[in-house]
């Protein structure tokens, strides 16, 4: 037989319903109460009474209602043994009784203690002492309470999938630990009556010490340095993603003049990140974000990589024309560039910005090659002018043929129209091209 039945159940879930609020946290709570309940649902054995589900529900919710709490343990209970349950309970009003009357008449009973100074007979006064039923059921109320929270408590932190959880779990075990401030941890017991050096009786209370709750108290304060541990690795996980959204948004937006600076403080923030104790709940989420801020590092990183190689290669190609070495340092930083490029897009291929660049550098690539083509062609066809124009000086005489030397001057004006605009050559040649052709005039007769 199911310790808690369909109907019962039913009953017991719509008024949790009524109770519970809907935020976040009263979600929890209701989530809670409402699995403390699937639980006896789950079990086989004798029907939980009307003060087994008072314990589940009211702690939760001192608000429930009390008629439907009665409906649903009448509702829970088997018609064949109402009878058993009547006589349990004339049994138990009974027991109460003479608790309460044995409590009275211990308290009537105790012997009257002689004061500190001598007095007369019959005017000692009385010790009031606490009705023991009554000390006891309050300490019990306590204790049950207590440890209700403090269950409670533990499931929410140990099993906690957010920070609601958390704080919830942590009004849960303030709660617990008002409750166990109301047990104690000392009692006084055992009247020794003495004779002082007078003669005289006194009566000597003795003050013991034992903790029947130590195992509570040991959880409740586990519990605190739980909490206390997942609070401070909250703060820390909360400050580093803080760094660290701060440092791509002083990247992405070239507020800071060195990047460089930037991306290392990003870094030093990871290295935070991964200090955490993955055994709290916030060191558990570091350990998931850790990829996704790890992978945006290294796209960021990569892509600044090449954009300083590529800001060399700008600052090299600056104010042409340039030799041909100079061509090929600049030719060597974008070649850089694009590697460095190409090698990120083949781990980060959807990085749109990573494939605009890599577009932008080869491109500009092909102009330096091409620049340094041309530079080579301008400075070899200068040489060749020069060396042509050497041979022509020092071979020519008064009476050199007429047509071989036309032949010859119009060769090095060939070589020299071979040189190109913003090479380093250019200059040179345009001013041997004038002479050349001035020669040449001469030579054919219309100078």
């Amino acid at each position: 037989m199911s310790r808690l039945n369909n109907r019962t159940w039913k009953i017991l879930h719509t008024e949790v319903e009524k109770c519970a609020g809907k935020d976040a946290l009263s979600k929890i709570e209701q989530k809670m109460v409402l699995e403390d309940l699937e639980k006896l649902r789950s079990q086989d054995g004798t029907p939980a009474s009307e003060e087994e589900l008072r314990k589940i529900v009211i702690i939760t919710y001192p608000q429930f209602s009390q008629k439907s709490l009665s409906e649903a343990a009448k509702a829970n209970r088997p018609g064949g043994v109402w009878r058993k349950i009547t006589l349990f309970s004339i049994l138990t009003v009974g027991t109460i009784v003479a608790l309460a009357t044995i409590g009275t008449f211990i308290q009537t009973r105790t012997p009257e203690p002689i004061a500190q100074k001598s007095e007369q007979p019959g005017k000692n006064k009385r010790w009031n002492l606490p009705n023991p039923l009554i000390n006891f059921m309050s300490q019990e109320e306590h204790y049950r309470r207590a440890i209700s929270l403090a269950e409670q408590a533990e499931r929410l932190i140990e099993q906690a999938t957010s920070s609601a959880d958390l704080v919830l779990g942590e009004e849960k075990l303030n709660e617990a630990n008002k409750h166990l401030a109301k047990l104690p941890v000392s009692h006084y017991r055992d009247y020794q009556p003495y004779r002082n050096y007078k003669g005289e009786w006194r009566y000597e209370q003795r003050k013991v010490y034992e903790d029947q709750f130590a195992s509570l108290r040991s959880k409740v304060e586990r519990l605190k340095a739980q909490i206390f541990q997942e609070t401070q690795a909250q703060e820390q996980l909360n400050q580093t993603e803080q760094a660290i959204n701060q440092a791509k948004q002083q990247y992405q937006e070239g507020q800071a003049k060195d990047r460089s600076t930037v991306l290392a403080s990003w870094y030093s923030a990871l290295n935070q990140l991964k200090q955490i104790s993955s055994n709290t709940l916030a060191g558990k989420l570091a350990d998931t974000k850790l990829r996704n801020y790890e992978q945006e590092y290294q796209q960021f990183f990569g892509i600044e990589a090449a954009k300083q190689f590529a800001f060399e290669a700008a600052k090299l190609g600056q104010n042409p024309p340039h030799p041909v070495e100079q061509w090929q340092k600049v030719e060597s930083q974008w070649e850089e560039a694009i590697n460095r490029l190409e090698q990120f897009t083949a781990r980060y291929s959807s990085s749109l910005e990573a494939q605009k660049l890599l577009a932008t550098y080869k491109s500009n690539l092909a102009i330096v090659q091409m620049r340094k083509q041309t530079e080579e062609a301008s400075v070899t066809a200068l040489q060749q002018a020069k060396r042509e124009i050497e041979y022509l000086l020092a071979n020519t005489s008064g009476d050199s043929d007429r047509n071989q030397m036309i032949s010859k001057i119009q060769s090095i004006i060939d070589d020299l129209q071979k040189v190109k605009t913003g090479t380093t050559a250019y200059q040179e040649a345009q001013q041997l091209l004038l002479s050349a052709q001035k020669k040449l005039q001469k030579w054919s007769g219309n100078y």
